[in-house]
């Protein structure tokens, strides 16, 4: 299920980074993500690239990430 929270009434914030930030302090070496996850949530903000190739490449990087998480 997506759930699109616009006017932040559901969340305060952005989700799905605070979700990987939550993740990363629990696992450090998943933080060799953080400068493509937020290289590509700033062009997706600056409308570089739309929604649909954010989340092809999302979820690419986001099996290694849950591999890498599993990992130890």
């Amino acid at each position: 299920m997506n759930v699109y929270d616009f006017d932040n009434t559901i969340y305060n914030g952005e989700s799905i980074i605070d979700f990987y930030l939550f993740c990363a302090k629990r696992k450090p070496k998943l933080f060799k993500y953080l400068p493509l996850t937020f290289f590509m949530l700033i062009k997706y903000k600056l409308g570089q690239i739309e929604i649909e190739e954010l989340e092809k490449k999302g979820a690419k990087y986001t099996k290694k990430m849950l591999v890498d998480f599993d990992g130890d």
